[in-house]
């Protein structure tokens, strides 16, 4: 639930371009149904290296695995249930039965598909309160269709799929001084997220909430939104 009662809905917002620029803006897809479950899966890498004669192997630590996701997204087009929250503009809102190829078709153009434009896959941001994600990659989904009509039409569908979180040169930069106050670095803002929270990580005081809104230039900075990009600076004596 939100802060005002209702329920958020999780979205898939796509993008063309790794930053995420807003020109760039693929789609949205809107979870008919919020996942049941949700999977996260860490990782640690090691080198592994075995000397000669002997079978006794030594380990290296060399960082960490990207963090995968892992839900299910649940398509109903009996008309059986209705989805609660749900956009206005989004088929079955109003409480009509949807397409459910339709509906895949959509998670497939917008998640999935290859893109022309960049040659490649979309990048994606999944919105969905605590749990969002900024960046992160399809990298499998497996369409289960489990109900049809009589002219074996799908009436149901399951979408299993896995994402995988990525960065890009200027934001990895910034992320490994995250906790330093003594560089300028960059946060891509996730649901939930405030200024006034962000300086108290950054900076250890939330007090600072307006000189970084100078900064940023933001004209309103009670109204954060999932993707805004925001640079916070070095403290200085002044």
């Amino acid at each position: 639930m939100s802060s005002s009662g209702k329920l958020e809905k999780l979205k898939i917002v796509s993008f063309l371009d790794a930053e995420q620029s807003s020109g760039k803006q693929v789609g949205v897809f809107e979870a008919y149904y919020n996942p049941a479950s949700l999977s996260i899966s860490y990782g640690v890498k090691y080198n592994d290296e075995e000397a000669i004669g002997t079978v006794k192997t030594s380990v290296k630590y060399d960082g960490y695995n990207a963090t995968t996701y892992s839900f299910d997204l649940m398509i109903d087009g009996t008309g059986a249930s209705a989805p609660n929250g749900i956009s206005k503009d989004q088929p079955g809102a109003d409480g009509s039965k949807i397409s459910v190829p339709d509906k895949v078709q959509t998670f497939m153009d917008y998640v999935y598909k290859f893109q022309g434009e960049n040659h490649e896959g979309c990048y994606l941001q999944i919105q969905w309160g605590k749990s969002s994600v900024p960046r992160c990659v399809l990298t499998s989904v497996n369409v289960t269709y489990d109900l049809f009509s009589p002219n074996g039409d799908p009436l149901r569908a399951k979408l299993a799929c896995q994402f995988k979180e990525y960065s890009y040169k200027e934001l990895s930069d910034a992320e490994e001084n995250r906790q330093s106050p003594d560089v300028t670095h960059l946060r891509v803002i996730t649901q939930g997220e405030t200024l006034p929270g962000l300086c108290e990580q950054i900076y250890g005081d939330a007090r600072l909430y307006q000189q970084i809104a100078r900064y940023n230039n933001l004209t309103n900075y009670r109204n954060l939104k999932p993707g805004q990009r925001l640079y916070f600076p070095p403290l200085t004596n002044s």
